[in-house]
């Protein structure tokens, strides 16, 4: 084949390069990681679990458990699972109660109302939720399979 005309010689070399992915990949080579959380016997939904690297292979990544108690992970660059390393596991689920007190407040009208005072309390024990007290630690993710961890917290 004989290109003659310059323009259609840089349109090809564009579009090789664009179907043979020159450019890189968008971040490191990831493994689906999944699993179940638990506490007193039954899934945990709406809890947030992160995977964090205990040395320079992983990646971050995290993800949140739906009403069966199940989590898939993303990583921190957007991709499905994470890379191989060492991780240090914590596990939150933070939902916003009453008191029992009632505070003062301004509502629209400028009229002082009496409603519930509200917190954010942690659901799960809070050893979970700390990268330093957390029980989750050397979880291993390797390469070239489904790493599935269920972690049962109690």
């Amino acid at each position: 084949m004989t290109i003659n005309h310059p323009i259609t010689a840089i349109l090809l070399i564009a579009l090789v390069a664009f179907v043979s992915g020159c450019g890189g990949s968008s971040g490191p080579q990831t493994y689906r990681v999944e699993g179940t959380v638990t506490y007193e016997g039954a899934p945990v939904e709406g809890a947030d679990v992160a995977f964090e690297p205990t040395d320079s292979t992983g990646t971050s990544a995290g993800g949140r458990t739906d009403s069966r108690g199940k989590y898939t992970l993303m990583a921190s660059f957007g991709g499905t699972g994470t890379t191989p390393g060492t991780y240090t596991v914590t596990i939150t689920k933070r939902d916003v109660v009453a008191t029992g007190r009632k505070v003062p407040v301004t509502d629209e009208g400028g009229q002082e109302v009496m409603i519930d005072e509200m917190v954010r309390k942690d659901m799960l024990p809070e050893q979970y939720g700390s990268s330093a007290r957390t029980p989750l630690k050397g979880i291993t993710v390797e390469a070239k399979k489904l790493n599935e961890f269920d972690f049962t917290l109690e």
